[in-house]
């Protein structure tokens, strides 16, 4: 893959890597302090306006702060290697806590602690003790890293095992819906999600924006032939959409499966495969042995800090849902007893239809299920490590609206067949109406009395 120019970039000088580490860790920060300004406006606009949240200026402000940082960034992927700015993306988790800790008195327990520790252990590991060397390219530099048969390996075996997972969890998630469940469903479905999304859209991401940020720089130093090749518009296709598709599946993971279990698997992954990634594309690796430690000692340390970013998100991911556990057990107690009063087992007149009514409790108890579910992830959280993002708080509520007035609809089907099955005449037709709709307010309060409040988020 020539690209038939003989475009190259100026070399970056020493203070190219220091900068850019510096610039990843300050875009790092602000984003995650963007989004918690978000999450904040969001919550205090009024129920109906939520899906309108530029009518808060607060809200516009968290939304301008993360842009900016976004920006930072994506400028820093410029001067400094993608294999040790990866891994700073960490301290979104960092961050989230200090902030929910100081600003929101949200609880940091010792376990939350000592993950946070070791994951700014890890992430000054890889910064220290990664590959040195700056970000300039040329475009043939860029182009022949296509061609290395390591990437190209890389490449397609990753793929490969993203679209195997995308396939496993498609399968899994049919067969749960269709009444098949396996108890090993719950711990395949989000490793399933997780390896398609990181290794199909944020590895990639990671990789191409790079690609992206180098060429945009070799503009700005005048090379207005880099326009003219090829090569920009494949790195931009596929920043494009790689980048999409790993925003879309970070989103709508919040809203599937438990953001106290899924975010750090996100991340991690996202941190693990896009550090690699990065470092396998543009051969960062080979610079290894110039490093501080030497070769032996620079991977060790290295790969390290890797695991103790890794380790670290475990630790944080595992503190918050022994703190969500407390608060969990009592609404799921609560919710079984308005889910009992809701559709009383004994209310039942001998003469209605067994098998109606029979399959309209069933879809009830399973949209009460749903709701209760949806609710526990956008009620009050006493951690600190609370990850949602404002996005994803909007599609969980509007998905929370439809599954009430799912319940609304079986609740008046089921009171139809109950005036069916024993006529006009019975009085305990009205009481069983009475219960059906009293249960279903009970059901429905927490979400009446905002549930969003005082939510945070990460990335």
């Amino acid at each position: 893959m020539n690209n038939g120019t003989d475009i190259t970039c100026e070399e970056l000088p020493a203070w190219g890597v220091p900068v850019g580490i510096v610039m990843g860790v300050i875009g790092s920060i602000g984003i995650n302090v963007g989004q918690n300004i978000q999450a904040t406006g969001l919550a205090k606009l009024p129920e109906e306006e939520r899906t309108k949240p530029h009518r808060s200026k607060t809200w516009r402000l968290g939304m301008a702060l993360f842009v900016a940082f976004s920006l930072v960034n994506f400028a820093a992927l410029a001067l400094a290697p993608a294999s040790i700015l990866t891994p700073l993306e960490s301290l979104q988790f960092v961050t989230n806590i200090v902030y929910n800790r100081f600003i929101n008195k949200k609880q940091v327990t010792l376990l939350m602690a000592v993950g946070v520790a070791c994951a700014l252990v890890g992430t000054v590991l890889t910064v220290v003790f990664g590959p040195p060397g700056g970000g300039c390219h040329s475009l043939d530099d860029l182009a022949s890293f296509w061609t290395a048969p390591l990437w190209i390996g890389w490449f397609v075996v990753t793929l490969f095992i993203a679209a195997v997972a995308f396939a496993v969890n498609i399968y899994c998630t049919r067969r749960r819906k269709a009444g098949h469940d396996r108890p090993a469903f719950a711990v395949l479905l989000p490793i399933t999600f997780t390896l398609s999304s990181a290794l199909g859209g944020g590895s990639q991401m990671i990789v191409h924006s790079k690609a992206i940020s180098v060429l945009l720089s070799q503009l700005f130093q005048g090379n207005v032939g880099t326009l003219a090749s090829y090569l920009f518009y494949v790195e931009l296709t596929l920043v494009s959409v790689c980048g999409i598709i790993w925003i879309v599946r970070l989103t709508e993971c919040l809203a599937l499966y438990d953001p106290l279990l899924i975010l750090p698997l996100m991340i991690g992954s996202y941190v693990l495969f896009g550090g690699v990634a990065g470092g396998i594309f543009f051969q960062e690796f080979a610079n290894m042995a110039a490093g501080p430690a030497g070769l032996a000692g620079g991977w060790a340390l290295f790969l390290s800090g890797m695991m103790f970013v890794l380790v670290g998100l475990a630790m944080i991911a595992a503190a918050s849902m022994r703190l969500d556990q407390h608060g969990e057990s009592s609404t799921a107690a609560a919710d079984d007893e308005a889910g009992r009063a809701a559709i009383p087992g004994r209310a039942e007149p001998p003469s209605l239809d067994k098998q109606q009514s029979h399959s309209l409790r069933e879809a009830y108890s399973e949209a009460s299920e749903q709701s209760r579910r949806l609710r526990q992830t956008l009620r009050p959280h006493s951690s600190a490590a609370e990850p949602a993002s404002p996005l994803a708080r909007l599609l969980i509520q509007m998905r929370l609206d439809r599954v009430h007035a799912r319940m609304h609809h079986i609740a008046k089907e089921l009171s139809t067949v109950v005036e069916v099955g024993v006529g006009s005449g019975v009085n305990g037709v009205a009481v069983l109406a009475e219960q059906v709709q009293g249960g279903l307010r009970r059901v429905m309060e927490p979400n009446a009395a905002n549930p969003t409040a005082n939510i945070s988020q990460t990335i």
